[in-house]
């Protein structure tokens, strides 16, 4: 039986061109001593315990399974040194994908729970994201399941007219020019019709959707005159979104 015994931890900033030293405390038998060294861009933030947390396995709603395994596709790059991290990362991944098998309907859209009979809009525009951005990645997604969320989305670019439903839209929008399936019409609808109403998050996401169409050149005059500010809101509907 053995036990671990951990030293208190000791934090300094360093500011440019300085020199720091830090002191390693005697604990436990010579020989069997060791430190670790963590390096952060901005203080007091365990990034690595955070990283930790989002390489979860997929479980729950349409919206739980999406967040367990989106974020894992950009952390992958950052173990590029663990082997370990990334298979744990390829199986989150791959076992997201295949849970949100159980999600699709006929009609290419994904419910919110598993067996549903309806599409959750903003659910069927989030996971069609993650698959898009996954195949483009090198997973496999099956093209039964990746033109039957394409089409779905195509399908339904125009959606409700309810002005709450604006962000599904706009972002409906973004996903398919993600997948080279801008829809140019809705697009042009919504720059015109309703541009003035939409919330920053909103107006980069329909200039991003433009410049992945290849006509930048009919947005780009906007772009110096959006904020990168996220203004307050929250929904348990909908997006189930905040700022």
């Amino acid at each position: 039986m053995s036990a671990t015994i951990k030293a208190p931890a000791e934090e300094k900033i360093i500011k440019p061109g300085e020199t720091i030293t830090f002191d390693l405390p005697k604990v436990g038998l010579d020989g069997t001593n060791n430190a670790r060294l963590k390096l952060a861009v901005f203080p007091n933030m365990d990034f690595m315990h955070r990283l930790d947390y989002l390489i979860r396995y997929p479980y729950g709603c349409i919206e739980q399974t999406t967040s367990a395994v989106f974020p894992q596709l950009a952390l992958i790059s950052l173990f590029k040194n663990d082997p370990a991290k990334q298979k744990e990362i390829d199986q989150n991944i791959n076992a997201g994908i295949d849970r949100l098998r159980m999600f699709q309907l006929s009609d290419g859209g994904f419910s919110y729970w598993p067996g549903g009979n309806s599409a959750s809009e903003w659910g069927s525009n989030y996971a069609g994201q993650f698959l898009i951005e996954a195949r483009k990645k090198g997973y496999v997604v099956p093209d039964l399941m990746y033109d039957g969320i394409v089409r779905y989305l195509d399908r339904n670019k125009q959606g409700s007219k309810d002005p709450k439903y604006l962000m599904t839209r706009v972002n409906r929008c973004f996903v398919l020019a993600l997948a080279n399936k801008a829809p140019l019409g809705e697009l042009n609808l919504l720059k015109q019709n309703h541009y003035n109403e939409m919330s920053n998050v909103q107006k980069w996401m329909l200039v991003a959707a433009y410049k992945l169409a290849g006509i930048e050149d009919q947005v780009k005059s906007l772009v110096t005159n959006i904020s990168t500010t996220a203004e307050e809101y929250q929904e348990f509907g909908h997006t189930y979104g905040s700022q």
